[in-house]
């Protein structure tokens, strides 16, 4: 197994991956929500809370081998700078509004992982 290597990154490519991933979890998690969530209610159900995540986790994979197909070279690294800029983002949005949670931490966590093996599998 080779060591990670950042000297020569494809900026391109860590962005349209970080696009890919942001516009499935977006769309997708838009949908899983208002389909999961009672008409007139407010608050949105644990159960839709998971799903969306998960489904967020998939669209990192997709995010992460996009990055990789893209950059041809050093696909791992490209696909987990592509989660990572979503990650600096989200944290953006989720540390001054005080919702930063273990749930958050975990699925971040998940996020990169599942990036760097969705670039593994662009090779």
């Amino acid at each position: 197994m080779s060591d990670l290597d950042f000297s020569n990154i494809n900026a391109l490519a860590v962005l349209t991956g970080f696009l890919a991933d942001f516009a499935f979890t977006l769309l997708v998690g838009f949908l899983v929500v208002s389909l999961m969530t009672p008409a007139g209610s407010q608050q949105v159900p644990p159960t839709a809370e998971l799903v969306a995540n998960g489904l967020g986790v998939v669209g990192a994979l997709i995010g992460g081998f996009v990055a990789g197909k893209i950059a041809g070279r050093q696909q791992v690294e490209h696909g987990l700078l592509a989660s990572g800029l979503g990650l600096v983002i989200s944290l953006c949005f989720i540390l001054p509004s005080g919702q930063f949670t273990l749930a958050f931490l975990g699925f971040a966590i998940l996020n990169l992982v599942a990036a760097g093996y969705g670039g593994h599998l662009s090779r």
